[in-house]
């Protein structure tokens, strides 16, 4: 619990040096875009026999489909790879007029924004306001204060045409790869304990690659927390699931 301080000391002795410049950060830069993913987290899909059930706060204390403590320190560390990137290009201290920073609207992503920053501007100088506490507060926008629904491609929020386009695309997948569809369902889904029926009524057609990406989701986030997967799922994780993730 106590790492994330020594991290920041580093981080603040490394900017206090002269004419540090990051590897990025060229004399004809003018403006840079950065896009990333939330950090890693608790699964919020699952299936019955899943050993770590996303609601078991022993596990999963922050709560189903959250930042874990992996992810809340990935998504610090990688603001300090970026300050060390384009050192130079922004400045040492955070200036509001110089720096803007948007979030899709979930808590998880929210968090990964705030933890970013807080590794990319440590504060400095007349910007500490608590000694032994290198964090100050920076302001996360949400995605509507700019457009609307951006980023946002649920079903209520995507036009009809779009939708349409997807289905079909998905249609064509799943007969596409049918047969490894098919395997898929033979050899892992018995392990789960998934209920077909339900996943016929609630998916139709498709359902065979909602439970590919069930099955997936949920040992993706087993792994990437560190904890050990069950022993049939070498069978499924990392492959072919996220072949079959990907491709469908």
């Amino acid at each position: 619990n106590n790492a994330p301080v020594p991290a920041n000391q580093n981080i603040a002795s490394s900017l206090s040096q002269a004419n540090t410049r990051g590897t990025r950060a060229s004399p004809t830069l003018q403006l840079v875009y950065v896009v990333t993913h939330h950090g890693i987290m608790a699964p919020m899909l699952t299936f019955p026999t899943n050993p770590y059930q996303p609601d078991d706060t022993k596990y999963w204390p922050n709560g189903p489909g959250q930042l874990t403590q992996i992810g809340r320190m990935q998504m610090y560390k990688l603001g300090q790879k970026f300050r060390s990137m384009y050192d130079g290009f922004l400045d040492q201290t955070y200036q509001a007029k110089e720096f803007k920073a948007n979030s899709f609207i979930n808590t998880r992503a929210f968090d990964t924004a705030e933890l970013f920053l807080a590794g990319l501007y440590p504060p400095r100088g007349f910007q500490v306001w608590k000694k032994d506490l290198l964090w100050q507060p920076i302001a996360v926008f949400p995605t509507l204060y700019d457009h609307e629904d951006i980023l946002n491609f649920t079903i209520k929020s995507t036009c009809p045409r779009f939708r349409a386009a997807q289905l079909d695309s998905l249609m064509k997948a799943d007969k596409l790869y049918n047969p490894s569809l098919s395997n898929f369902m033979n050899a892992i889904v018995p392990y789960t304990g998934i209920d077909l029926e339900f996943y016929k009524k609630l998916y139709g057609d498709l359902y065979r690659q909602q439970i590919v990406s069930t099955v997936w989701h949920t040992l993706k986030f087993i792994a990437d927390n560190g904890l050990p997967l069950p022993d049939w799922a070498t069978k499924a994780y990392p492959e072919p699931a996220i072949s079959l993730r990907t491709m469908t």
